[in-house]
């Protein structure tokens, strides 16, 4: 089974788009930042080995854990959400230490914060 396809973008640069192992999707495409294709085919093999390098640090992550989080954020972008579920999504984030605050943005029942002081 085929794990990644390869291509060029940009300049010739070799961009690697991974497989999700249960889904077998496309994940979004990531830069090798080189133009070789042997160096590019060598870098894709160990992020399939130790893992995608993602965040500031470029810290490897496993593929299985890439994925998932692909699919969480794909579907938060892809499902209808109402205020409710957007707290119960906060509610966590803050139960994990991940975020400290929430802002929300003004629905019903609410009022600007300039009115609000002029009543107070």
């Amino acid at each position: 089974m085929r794990r990644y396809y390869l291509h060029t973008r940009h300049h010739g640069i070799f961009y690697a788009e991974l497989l999700d192992p249960q889904s077998g999707r496309k994940l979004t495409a990531r830069s090798t930042g080189t133009k070789d294709r042997d160096e590019a085919m060598l870098k894709v093999a160990a992020w399939l080995q130790s893992g995608i390098p993602t965040g500031r640090k470029r810290k490897p992550r496993p593929l299985e854990l890439a994925t998932s989080l692909d699919g969480i954020i794909k579907s938060i972008k892809k499902i209808e959400l109402n205020p409710d579920d957007a707290l119960h999504i906060v509610a966590v984030l803050k139960n994990r230490n991940l975020i400290d605050f929430t802002v929300m943005k003004a629905g019903n029942g609410t009022i600007p914060f300039a009115d609000f002081l002029k009543t107070f």
